[in-house]
């Protein structure tokens, strides 16, 4: 599972987001060295990010913000 420390990947500038009903939101990330997608999941108001290698994590995430 991806962790915090994943804020400093570079990502290849693609992203896909999605907009949860509580406000917050869930972006598909991909990293530039691997190919591989990561998802960062973000409070209302983007104060709060967590990082997830696993969609469902993700969903997870935005549904405790």
């Amino acid at each position: 599972m991806a962790d915090d420390s994943q804020t400093n990947a570079q990502h290849s500038g693609q992203t896909e987001v999605i907009e949860c009903d509580n406000g917050s939101y869930i972006e598909t990330l991909y990293d530039k060295r691997t190919g591989e997608p990561y998802y960062r999941t973000c409070s209302k108001g983007g104060a709060l990010c967590r990082y997830s290698s696993d969609l469902w994590q993700a969903q997870i995430y935005a549904q405790y913000y």
